[in-house]
């Protein structure tokens, strides 16, 4: 069919109305939902669930595109002047301290990116007025803080207090089993849980 017999001043607001301007446009072409469904690639009866009155599947922003593409046709937006008189007191009457007046912002990122290179131009434009290249200019800057620096690095630390060793303590003694006889050795080793702490601290 022609353009000038395809319906024109179609209004869409609400998602149902975006559903029945897609199936004007569908009719208006001549093609059918099975049409739709093989040149879209989707599944049978893709379509007619989101454009059919059961509405049971959503529109999704792939099918939408592929539906205009498909239909030939594109949206265009424009004032609603009813809605206009409705919101216009409330868009006067809100808070407008978090609301940016001016041009975009520039991010934390690209101001990170900026920085290093602003600082050069700075540096470059002070270190010409001041009749000096940048180099000597950081390099008093850096020297007129050396001696604080050497202050802060030679600077004596505190003595610290000596570690006082403490005498072992026993904690824990198993007495010797009785009627049974084993060297002083052996003994030693598997009767006599000894079990020493070392305790290290400051007098």
């Amino acid at each position: 069919m022609s353009t000038a017999d395809f319906p024109e001043g179609i209004i869409v607001r609400t998602e149902g109305d975006l559903l029945e301007a897609l199936t004007a446009a569908r009719v208006a072409r001549g093609l059918s939902n099975e049409f739709c469904d093989t040149r879209a690639g989707l599944t049978r009866g893709h379509v007619d669930k989101c454009l059919g009155p059961t509405r049971a599947k959503s529109l999704s922003p792939m099918l939408f595109d592929t539906l205009n593409e498909l239909f030939a046709i594109q949206f265009i937006m424009m004032p609603n002047p009813e809605a206009e008189a409705r919101q216009k007191a409330r868009w006067e009457g809100r808070d407008l301290t978090n609301v940016r007046m001016g041009g975009p912002s520039i991010g934390k990122h690209a101001m990170g990116r900026a920085k290093p290179k602003i600082l050069e131009d700075f540096g470059a434009k002070l270190a010409l007025f001041l009749g000096d290249d940048v180099d000597h200019l950081l390099f008093g800057m850096n020297a007129s803080r050396l001696p604080e620096q050497a202050d802060i690095a030679t600077e004596p630390a505190a003595n610290p207090e000596p570690l006082v060793p403490v005498p072992p303590v026993l904690v824990h003694e198993q007495d010797k089993p009785k009627g049974k006889k084993t060297s002083s050795r052996k003994a030693a080793e598997t009767h006599s849980h000894l079990h020493v702490v070392q305790v290290k601290r400051r007098a």
